[in-house]
């Protein structure tokens, strides 16, 4: 896997009957060659898209202590101490893999 540059592809193009088998062509090789791509005109507002930047930010200046008291364990995953909310990096089974190698 090599790549030069991020692929951007626009997602105007994949509702365009013409232009939607080469902008599936490019979606493919983005994900399955590089991993990641910019996808652009997705239709999202300036606003809403600034106000989704906010909001993350404010997330991530919240203190870890308040973080942790924000964890809402889904039942099913306790067992892994995985669940939807706040985990933090040390607490992903990624990072348990990595710190048993």
């Amino acid at each position: 896997m090599s790549f030069t540059s991020i692929p951007v592809l626009d997602l105007a193009l994949a509702k365009d009957a013409e232009t939607k088998p080469a902008f599936l062509s490019d979606l493919r090789h983005a994900l399955m060659e590089v991993g990641f791509l910019y996808l652009k005109n997705v239709g999202i507002s300036d606003e809403l898209f600034q106000e989704v930047v906010k909001e993350g930010k404010a997330f991530f200046d919240i203190p870890l202590e308040e973080k942790y008291g924000r964890k809402r364990w889904a039942a099913s995953l306790q067992a892994n101490g995985e669940g939807p909310g706040y985990s933090g990096c040390r607490l992903t089974r990624c990072h348990r893999q990595q710190t048993q190698d």
